[in-house]
């Protein structure tokens, strides 16, 4: 029809507008009549998320230990855990530290004592991932395509340094971003996953601790008496902050959620067969 446009031309006219950047930097149109790149045009960056992302490697230390032994009228048994995992993500890792001891002591024909005591603390480094696309690395690397970059960028494609001479992380939305090479990111502005997972943090610590102590007694014969106490005391803090530069928070200039919780059990036991 009359004024229709072609595909190739179409993108010659659009594209630049439509993806808010000009990967190719000062060339003007990089896009000819028929849809194909100009002679010349070459990407002055190419951003792979994925790796910006992720780690290379996640290492997994585990180490145990455990020892028993005893003689007749006692026994004990004494185990040990240590858990070092790296995460696949930036700055995610987990550890965790436990510890078990059982003692039986036969302290006479009569009556046997035992103590059971169990300890495990773990502390976690987890930047969030669930939820929006801002705050999840996983989503972002399958919608945010390698043409926009990691780092802000000028006419040439050189990095934009700040007053200290490090490269500022691309939101897709800065107010001083002008021209074809950098507007506005059309899909996800405001974020950037690698500087959100840098600057953010979100630490959780747990710690428990399981105490039994118990004692039987045979007497008359056909008569056991048990009694036992247990004391669980439970800690968990978690504290997380989200940077006011950039992604979830920024819109209400930063946020820090801090999370206590102490619980404490007691069970006590007994009984007469």
């Amino acid at each position: 029809t009359a004024g229709s446009t072609t595909p190739g031309q179409d993108a010659t006219d659009n594209l630049l507008r439509r993806i808010g950047y000009n990967p190719y930097g000062e060339i003007g149109s990089p896009i000819d009549a028929n849809g194909n790149l100009v002679p010349g045009a070459q990407l002055l960056w190419d951003t792979d998320w994925e790796d910006a992302v992720f780690t290379n490697s996640a290492i997994r230390n585990e180490y145990n230990l455990r020892v028993s032994g005893g003689s007749e009228n006692i026994k004990y048994y004494f185990g040990g855990s240590l858990l070092d995992q790296e995460g696949q993500v930036a700055k995610s890792d987990f550890a965790r530290y436990s510890g078990r001891l059982n003692i039986d002591a036969k302290l006479n024909d009569w009556l046997v004592a035992s103590l059971k005591q169990s300890v495990t603390s773990s502390d976690q480094n987890n930047p969030p991932q669930a939820g929006t696309s801002f705050a999840n690395n996983i989503q972002w690397i399958q919608t945010v395509s390698n043409i926009y970059p990691l780092f802000r960028r000028d006419e040439k494609g050189a990095l934009i340094l700040d007053d200290a001479g490090n490269p500022i992380y691309d939101t897709g939305d800065d107010p001083d971003q002008t021209g074809d090479l950098n507007s506005r990111r059309p899909v996800l502005s405001s974020a950037n996953p690698v500087g959100q997972t840098q600057l953010n943090e979100a630490f959780r610590k747990r710690f428990l601790s399981i105490t039994n102590i118990g004692f039987e007694a045979n007497f008359l014969n056909d008569f056991t008496a048990k009694t036992s106490y247990q004391l669980n005391k439970y800690f968990f803090d978690d504290f997380i902050y989200t940077n006011p530069l950039f992604g979830a928070a920024r819109t209400v200039n930063g946020r820090i959620t801090r999370t206590k919780n102490v619980t404490t059990e007691y069970t006590w036991t007994s009984s007469l067969n």
